[in-house]
């Protein structure tokens, strides 16, 4: 029982196109990441210009990393609440998301000061050197950075630039 929880609580390996790379802080290794495998606490993923992959949180979320992304899971966790944390580290490209319905999470994307938290079920964020976009799709995602809270609520696009809020504005359909 407690290894079923103990991988419950990992990110496997559900789909894969190209060659993305893994690396594990456990051991310093550096491999390819295949479908099966698992992804922890403190592992780094990267995707080149002809590689993607998708992750599944075992009833809880789906996380795309498209082609050109780079990704550190900083925390993946069940928190003094009974809540699963989970927080994602975008250093470079995109990550999408989707939130099942069901038992909570917190779910965040970290970019260095700049921080989100998903309150929805389907949301995007992408970077490009000092331009993050945040894409909320359904539900709301709240973003954080040096005290300033903005919230992006369904079908909305914020923009944050050079460590300040730019815009927000709804999709167009």
């Amino acid at each position: 029982t407690v290894r079923a929880q103990e991988e419950d609580l990992r990110y496997q390996v559900v789909g894969v196109r190209g060659k993305p790379m893994v690396y594990r802080d456990e051991n310093d290794e550096t491999t390819r990441l295949r479908k099966g495998q698992t992804v922890d606490d403190g592992d780094r993923i990267t995707t080149d210009s002809h590689s993607e992959v998708v992750l599944r949180l075992k009833g809880r979320a789906y996380v795309q990393i498209p082609p050109s992304s780079k990704i550190h899971i900083t925390r993946l966790r069940v928190g003094d609440n009974k809540r699963l944390q989970s927080r994602i580290n975008l250093i470079s490209g995109r990550v999408l998301t989707q939130i099942d319905p069901g038992p909570p999470v917190s779910f965040e994307v970290t970019i260095g000061k700049f921080l989100c938290r998903a309150h929805g079920t389907l949301f995007d964020v992408s970077r490009k050197k000092e331009e993050v976009k945040v894409t909320a799709f359904e539900g709301s995602v709240v973003a954080t950075s040096q005290g300033v809270v903005e919230m992006a609520k369904a079908r909305q696009i914020m923009k944050y630039d050079h460590g300040r809020f730019r815009y927000k504005h709804y999709l167009k359909t």
